[in-house]
């Protein structure tokens, strides 16, 4: 009798682990779904005529429903990626997702002296960010201060040796990665300012090859949760 129920309980929450799956939407035409939030993979879906969503789940998979839809969100899968899943309930917070677009997309007025190579890159944010993963070329970022940071100027300063000093102009926020300091995969780099002796710590991951979902989870892996969540929205 113990077995049976032990049996019960096991297939219980086997079941419930698969229902808990997370399901990221990427995105959305209909505003009873945003961009960014997560689901269970079976939450019950009821879209109008027209409208679109474009959903992940945390084994990479996609799909699309197209309205008039009604019936769960996607089929429930085997087991997840860990990093993904860790991703979807990062991303899944307003104040991350906000936080994200807001960096990206930066204040209306904002003075940017970054070239088109470097703004091509996901931005680092020398406040926030902990590490930031670079392609494999590892072309230097566009670096992002936020407005009336005080940050003017400012010092990067390598874990190995030398540093570079960075003056914005009056509103600048966004500005290239000083050509004096090499950009190194696996050196720690400080951001200090005259009155912080340090603002923040940052370290450069280099990236594989490769591009769509397994770059996804390498960058999540190593914590570069924004530049994850970039490239999240933007797999096909």
């Amino acid at each position: 009798m113990i077995r049976i129920i032990l049996l019960a309980i096991c297939i219980g929450l086997s079941a419930a682990s698969v229902r808990a799956q997370d399901v990221f939407v990427q995105s959305s035409t209909t505003d009873s779904i945003r961009m960014g939030q997560t689901m269970t993979c079976d939450a019950p879906l009821d879209l109008p005529a027209g409208a679109v969503v474009r959903l992940l789940n945390a084994q990479g998979g996609a799909i699309e429903r197209r309205g008039p839809y009604k019936g769960p969100a996607m089929p429930c899968q085997g087991a997840s990626s860990g990093a993904l899943k860790r991703l979807f309930s990062v991303v899944g917070r307003d104040q991350f997702f906000n936080s994200m677009g807001a960096v990206r997309a930066g204040p209306a007025k904002a003075v940017s002296t970054c070239s088109a190579a470097s703004k091509a890159q996901a931005v680092l944010d020398i406040e926030a960010d902990k590490t930031y993963c670079a392609a494999a070329n590892r072309q230097p970022p566009c670096l992002y201060i936020r407005p009336k940071a005080g940050l003017s100027p400012f010092v990067l300063t390598a874990s190995d040796g030398g540093f570079a000093k960075v003056q914005l102009a009056d509103g600048q926020t966004e500005v290239d990665w000083p050509k004096s300091l090499p950009f190194k995969a696996g050196v720690t780099y400080t951001v200090a300012a005259s009155d912080e002796p340090e603002v923040n710590e940052f370290t450069i991951v280099a990236m594989p090859r490769g591009a769509g979902q397994k770059l996804v989870i390498k960058m999540a892996e190593q914590g570069c949760d924004r530049q994850a969540a970039q490239a999240l929205l933007q797999l096909r």
